[in-house]
């Protein structure tokens, strides 16, 4: 949330001397990446990994996307600003609110079953230090650890209570979220490759109807008074406790 909001907010000038196919070409290298890297931090099991890929790159990636969305919508739709960021926002919450089933299907869709021992029962477990061990069908120790009826109802697939090994088996966040990666760069490529801001001077029919040709542009501010605007700070604090929720 908070690498969103930086970004959206000290990107803006630059997104408007750029353009919207440099910025968003940028924003969908830095979600694609950001997945990737998340994707390789859950394999690791590295937290501060995933902070980076998923919280720093994949947060600042949506926030110049976004900018640059919004950017280009208001300059089509000069007479209906209002309707074509709210559109556009309610089409970022539908996707985050749809992203998770779809990503939580597709990591059942990749889970491997830990590796059995049978119950506790049929197992002497000896424990050393923090680690529980059993032997193994090959007559070595192995770390283990005993899973609750709990613990089991909470995976994919039908698990006994018992005592699985510690490294085996597959959670399929891995595999998820390098689909989620892929399908992420295929949509903002062709977004990419498909933005288009309007000519020079160019006013919708409907707001050249009501208000004359020469007022597409009027009542705009530059960069530097808009972030001088208290109205704002509002907004950034509401999108800060939304988006924070």
């Amino acid at each position: 949330a908070a690498s969103i909001g930086l970004t959206a907010a000290s990107c803006g000038s630059w997104v408007q001397r750029a353009g919207p196919r440099y910025a968003m070409f940028l924003g969908t290298s830095l979600v694609g990446s950001g997945t990737v890297l998340s994707s390789l931090a859950v394999h690791l099991h590295n937290l501060p990994l995933l902070y980076v890929g998923w919280g720093a790159l994949n947060g600042a990636g949506v926030g110049i996307s976004l900018v640059a969305l919004i950017s280009t919508l208001l300059e089509w739709f000069p007479d209906r600003r209002f309707k074509a960021t709210t559109l556009a926002l309610v089409g970022v919450g539908i996707g985050g609110f749809a992203s998770v089933p779809f990503v939580t299907s597709l990591s059942r869709s990749f889970f491997q079953a830990p590796a059995s021992f049978g119950s506790c029962t049929a197992n002497e477990l000896v424990k050393e230090g923090n680690a529980l061990l059993t032997e193994g069908a090959d007559g070595e120790l192995r770390e283990v650890v005993i899973a609750s009826v709990d613990d089991v109802a909470r995976l994919p697939g039908h698990l006994v209570e018992g005592v699985f090994g510690v490294g085996t088996g597959d959670t399929g966040a891995t595999a998820a979220l390098s689909c989620v990666a892929t399908l992420h760069l295929a949509m903002m490529a062709l977004g990419t490759l498909l933005v288009r801001v309007p000519p020079a001077n160019w006013v919708p029919v409907s707001h050249l109807s009501t208000a004359g040709p020469s007022s597409g542009n009027s009542g705009l501010i530059s960069c530097t008074q808009t972030m001088r605007r208290p109205q704002l700070r509002l907004i950034m604090g509401c999108l800060a406790l939304s988006v924070a929720a």
